[in-house]
Parts: structure tokens; sequence; C-alpha cells
């Protein structure tokens, strides 16, 4: 693609440089840009400067041109002590796009490719060819594809092209199933994980309900470096935001199985409530064959049921049952290498409705009720001892739905709930298991509604806090 410099003011996008040398730099008379010099500085007579380069390349021109050009030049060869040389040496610069520069003081024409643009960027942007920076954004605006809008993206970031960032931004969104089925989102480090989750994000939007696209989407990009990535697919997977299943069960574990080095994940249906009756039947969802199938039942029909994973063993833990009028401190764990469940020890109170958190290997019931009790009461569950003990009650009674229990640093988040006089809680507690205290805040009015979950989100480059 070819471009001249004709009806600058109409054509010249935003970028955060200033803006007054490029209208000097495209808007010269004749006499400013004598053509006839381009004979004579491709024969390497007329010129006062020679520009070289790392790579040994020389390129011949006149300082008086050079400075008309670029505010780069202008400042070299008015201020500092180049302006008395004859040669001058340009580190780190690409040659072959400083000659296509060059030629472009003296013939008013260049050529963009989509092998030069970016090196051609860098270079305008470094010496301040502000009309060629801008004619590159466009043309790698243009250019979007599913294959090549997060390098472009990343690219425009690094050079402040604003109007190409945002329209990169908007590609990606649009594109999002596309994007995610390229090498450029599979070659995502995972030191740039923000970026990942913000990913991850587009494509819940795209697919609402089909969770299974984003599963798939997740494990994909952890296994193209399964090695380096493993240890960040928890905090993946705390993103996605799983809907009530068929038969109005609830989506509540995640097991994870090793098997000859290779990971496989399913999602796990346990117990809930069809509309007549509590359940018992336990359903796994494998990503990687896109099935359901179903696995040992537990020994007790559960709704209300609270799960929590840890040690890659599945637990449920206390729930209702509608048939008996029975609220349980029962507890079942399950073995996927074994599809077997077995109890463990009970808890001192019945929970139906608790909140389930695992921090430091511990596992915390928390809250829940026994019909006309709410609880504020917690209880930790040791598997090295296979005990369960109270530790600090919260400061108010709290139970699901509505409650949501993070892990942050080192700390146990609890969010919301629902109180004993069934209406909604607003407050947050925040328990540090070293000095076994709560801390108690209020983050919202009364009339908030139910908060049913939460994640943990590190800052993004456009996150705004108030």
């Amino acid at each position: 693609m070819y471009f001249k410099r004709c009806d600058f003011h109409k054509k010249m996008n935003n970028h955060n440089l200033s803006l007054t040398n490029s209208e000097t730099q495209v808007q010269r008379s004749d006499e400013q840009f004598p053509y006839r010099y381009y004979y004579l500085i491709n024969h390497e007579v007329a010129c006062d400067v020679k520009l070289l380069t790392d790579d040994g390349t020389v390129i011949f021109a006149r300082k008086i041109d050079l400075v008309n050009a670029s505010a780069y030049f202008y400042a070299m060869f008015n201020r500092y002590s180049e302006k008395d040389k004859d040669h001058v040496l340009l580190k780190e610069l690409d040659s072959m796009a400083l000659k296509l520069l060059v030629d472009y003081v003296y013939s008013d024409n260049i050529e963009i490719t989509e092998e030069n643009v970016k090196v051609l960027l860098s270079t305008a942007d470094h010496l301040g060819f502000l009309f060629i920076l801008n004619k590159c954004c466009t043309f790698l605006q243009d250019h979007l594809r599913p294959s090549n809008c997060l390098s472009i993206k990343a690219f425009a970031d690094l050079y402040s092209c604003s109007t190409l960032l945002s329209s990169s931004e908007l590609y990606i969104k649009q594109n999002i199933l596309q994007v995610i089925e390229c090498d450029e989102f599979l070659s995502i480090s995972s030191e740039r994980l923000e970026e990942v989750i913000k990913l991850i994000s587009y494509v819940e939007q795209a697919v609402s309900n089909e969770k299974q696209v984003l599963v798939k989407c997740i494990m994909n990009w952890v296994n193209h470096e399964w090695y380096f990535r493993k240890g960040v697919l928890a905090e993946l997977l705390e993103h996605i935001h799983l809907p009530l299943a068929s038969k109005w069960c609830i989506i509540n574990g995640v097991d994870m199985r090793y098997n000859n080095s290779s990971f496989w994940l399913v999602f796990t249906e346990i117990g809930g409530f069809d509309g007549n009756h509590e359940l018992n039947e336990v359903e796994v969802f494998n990503v990687h064959t896109e099935e359901w199938k179903m696995v040992s039942s537990m020994s007790t029909s559960r709704g209300s049921v609270g799960v929590g994973v840890l040690n890659n063993l599945i637990y449920t833990i206390g729930g209702f049952d509608g048939l008996s009028r029975q609220y349980f401190r029962s507890v079942e764990c399950y073995d996927p290498s074994f599809d077997r469940w077995k109890s463990i020890a009970d808890m001192s109170t019945c929970r139906s409705s608790p909140g389930i958190g695992v921090l430091n290997g511990l596992m915390y019931a928390i809250g829940g009720h026994d019909g006309p009790f709410y609880h504020k009461s917690v209880e930790v569950y040791n598997p090295d001892t296979g005990l369960w003990s109270y530790v600090a009650d919260m400061h108010v009674c709290r139970t699901n739905p509505g409650m949501g229990v993070i892990i942050l640093h080192g700390l146990l988040y609890v969010l919301g709930g629902r109180s004993k006089f069934y209406d909604n809680v607003s407050s947050v507690e925040i328990y540090n298991p070293n000095t076994n205290t709560w801390e108690y805040m209020i983050t919202a009015s009364s009339n908030v509604g139910k908060v049913y979950g939460g994640v943990i989100v590190n800052k993004l480059p456009h996150f705004i806090i108030n």
C-alpha cells in the first residue's frame, strides 16, 4: 500500500504525541521538498550527512531536508554536537525502515506492507515521523484478523496508539470465539494471566450458557504449556460463573484427576432438588468428551448441601432432606479415583445451606441454618486428624442462598448471605486464621440484591475503582 502526503488534516488520526511538528512535517511546498535532489541523494551527490546503522548500512541525505521532515532530526542538527558532523550513528534502528523514511522525505511516497509495518511504525515513532506512524496504525487496523489481533493490540499499547488500541480491543471482543482458536491466544504466557482472564470474560459473554465452550477454552490454554500453567488453573476456574443445571441440581464441585501424567477435568453435579424431593445422585461432565455420566450416589439425599474440594477429594457437607424433614450435620467424602463415597466425622452443628471455604489445607463450614435457627458459628475440618472443631463465631448469622466465600492472601472472606429475618445481608466478614478473629465490614446499602458468589480479579489496566 502506498501513501502520499495529501489531505493531511483529513487523514491524520489522534496519537498521544504532539501533532504540531507532524503538521509541519507533511505540509511543505515544492521548494521545501526538492525532488530534484532525490536523484542526487541516491547517487551520493550534494549530501552533507551520512546516516549509519548498526548493520553497516550507510544512507546519504541533506541535513536541511531531515530537519524539515522530523522533530528528532531537527533537535539533532540544531541543538546537539551532531550538527557539525558529516556522519551520525543511529543505534538500534532498522536500516530498511530508516531507508524507507529517508526515501519518503525525497520521493513523497512510501510503501507499507504486512512485512514492514511494525518495524516501520517503531522507527517512525522513534524519529518523529508522525504522519507515517498514523498511516501504519491505519494499515494495522485495516488488517486485523483473529490470528493477529492480540499482537496488534499489544503493539498498539506499547507505542501508545490509542485509536488502534481501541479498535483492536473491540475487534477481539467481537471475534473472541475465533481468537481463542488461534496460536496467539495459546501462546500468551502465564505471566500475563490478567490478559487471559480478560479474554475468558469475553468468551463467557459470547457463549452465554454454553459453559463447556468456556471450560474448553481454559483447558486448551492450560494444556498448551501444562507444566508452566497448571498452577494457575484454579484461579482461572474461579472466573466461570456456572448457572443452575438441569433437574434443579447445583453444580458445586471441581474434580481434578491425574492419569498417566495427563490432566482432565470434570464438573460435578451433586444432590439438589428436582422439584419433588431431594436427590442423592451425582453426575459428572467431562470437558474433553463433552458428555455427562452418572457416578456413585451419596448414601443420603441432600438438598441445600455445601460442597468443597480438598486434596482432590469432594466433600458434601450438611444439607436438608425435605421428605424426612431432617437437617444434617453429617458429611460424605467422594474419591474420584475409586468412584466411592464414604462417611467422615460429623460436624457438631446441623447446617443446611452453609458456606464452604478451603484455606491452608483446612475446610471451613460457615453459618447455615437448621430450620428455626440461623448460625453465625463456624467449624473447621482437619483432614490429618479427621475431626471438626469450632473456630471464632462470625459477627452475624448468615446462610445461603446469597453467601459468597472467597480466599485471598491467606484470609477467608464471607460476602452477603441471608439473615435469620430472611432479608439480605449486605456486609462482609474477614477471617484471619492466625489470630482466629473476624473483621466486620459494611459494604453496601441494605437494599442490595443477593450475593450468589464472588471471584478474585487482579486490577486490570482499564479497571476503574472509584
